[in-house]
């Protein structure tokens, strides 16, 4: 079900973007979102179930969609440090 993001725009009216947001945010307002979190919550310890949709508050989507965007990450520092050892280092 798509729903209106829930972010501000700077001139202070509400974000138009609609879509299904884990977190009730646009990814343009992903850090009003964290913002929101904290101030609603500010020890983590006492209300973080460690659910997709909690978890989801800390990224820009859902957790499933962070964890791809980590793995991509991985296999890029990984592919550049074999390729370094492999190579050696440049000479400027």
């Amino acid at each position: 079900m798509s729903e209106q993001c829930k972010g501000m725009t700077k001139s202070g009216r509400r974000c138009r973007n609609r879509g299904d947001f884990a977190n009730g945010f646009c990814r343009l307002h992903a850090g009003q979102a964290r913002r929101a979190y904290e101030q609603a919550a500010p020890d983590d310890t006492a209300t973080d179930t460690g659910t997709a949709r909690e978890t989801s508050r800390w990224c820009c989507g859902d957790a499933e969609n962070c964890l791809k965007i980590l793995a991509v990450a991985a296999v890029a520092i990984l592919t550049f440090l074999t390729l370094r050892l492999l190579v050696g280092p440049r000479d400027e």
